[in-house]
Parts: C-alpha cells; structure tokens; sequence
C-alpha cells in the first residue's frame, strides 16, 4: 500500500470554535461517505482507552483544543483552535488534523488527512474528490494530495507542497493558467483543480511561482491567448 496526504490551508480567518466545530461536521459526515474508515474517528489518549469522538456540532466543540501559553496556560485566541484524531487505519500515522479560527501569519490555518490507497485503488480519482471535499467545506487558499513521504520533504524545506493535484481558491490573483487546464470544483464554487501532469511548461511554471503567494487569486487565460 502507498501512503498519500490531502492538505490545505488558507490565511488569517477569524473563526469562533463553534463555527469551526459546525465545519468540521460537515467535512466529517461527507468524508465518511468517501471511504468506511473515515466514519469512525478517535481522539488522541495516552492511555490504552478508545476515545470515540462524535460527530454532531457539540460533540466536536469539545475536541478543539485552544493554544495556551506556555508559562501562564491562558489561551491565546488568535491561534484558533486544534483538532486532532486518528482511525484504524492512520493510528500512530497522522490521521486527521485541523487547524482552524488563527488569526496569525504565524499559525496558520490547515486541513491535514493522511491514508492509504491499495494498489487496486485510483489516488488521483480519490484525491480530487477529498480536495473538492476540502474546498467546499473550508474555502481554503491552497490544498493538494501526494504521497507522505513528498509532504514531509516539502516541510523540511518549509515550502509549500506541490502535489499531482491542486487547488486554488477563489482568493489567488496574478495566477495566469489555460483555460484548458482549469477544472472547477462545482458551477457555484469559484476554486479550481489543476491536474499538473496535463499543465503546459509554461503553466507549471506560472503555478509554482504562486505556491508560496496566500493572496494570489487564480487568472484564466482564454483559449485564444494561450502560448
């Protein structure tokens, strides 16, 4: 089995843990009907105990986890809140990781799922549908899928990752890509998936240059002006 990540993040957005907890619901009961293992979620214990996490709005407002400060333990708003938890198939390995309500450029906002695709199993096809998922639910800037250990690497440069997938949201300008190229998420949703495989030198080119840039905002160039 391979093992892939789908991630996203977007800029500062204030967000009360309530209305985090309201989005995170959706994401869950909609990403549960992608894949059987992703209907039962648990919490992070360090004890041997199962901590089932419901996946009702009030049930999840309970495992958002504020940022406190290190010597005086108060919260520290502008940092959002943390979600965290792990199912049979990513325990020890990741699982589902949500930041969300950060105010920051220090901290930023971010969806992170990790999971395995057997050999049978189309990664490209499943992660198209987790990153409309993603865009739909959480409107983010930025998300794309790829293998872990590429994710990791991206990291340990502290770059943006760049996936066989991409999203770009409804927020990035000065992203010029052919009109061919672009793949709406839905007719009412602005974002759009970029294949990378199928994009021209020269848009490969445009999109790594916005990789790093939160307030590009996606351009589509007409079929008739493409190079």
């Amino acid at each position: 089995m391979d093992s892939f990540a789908a991630v996203a993040d977007w800029g500062p957005r204030a967000e009360h843990p309530e209305r985090c907890a309201c989005r995170l619901a959706r994401f869950l009961e909609r990403l549960g009907n992608l894949r059987e293992e992703w209907r039962t979620w648990y919490a992070p214990s360090d004890s041997s105990d199962r901590v089932l996490i419901g996946r009702r709005e009030d049930a999840l407002v309970q495992h958002l986890e504020p940022h406190r400060n290190d010597t005086t333990g108060e919260v520290i708003r502008e940092l959002g809140v943390l979600f965290s938890a792990w199912n049979e198939e990513s325990e020890g390995q990741g699982g589902l990781r949500v930041l969300c309500g950060s105010t920051s450029r220090a901290v930023t906002n971010h969806v992170d799922l990790r999971w395995r695709v057997a050999e049978e199993d189309d990664p490209a096809s499943d992660g198209a549908e987790i990153l409309r998922l993603l865009a739909s639910e959480w409107s983010p800037d930025w998300g794309t899928v790829l293998p872990w250990h590429e994710l990791n690497t991206a990291a340990e440069r502290r770059r943006r990752p760049l996936g066989d997938i991409v999203y770009v949201g409804v927020n990035h300008r000065d992203l010029s890509i052919s009109e061919s190229a672009v793949h709406p998420v839905s007719p009412s949703h602005g974002g759009s998936l970029l294949f990378v495989s199928s994009l021209s030198r020269k848009d490969l080119r445009s999109l790594k240059r916005a990789i790093d840039d939160f307030t590009a905002v996606l351009k589509v160039v007409p079929r008739s002006s493409r190079a």
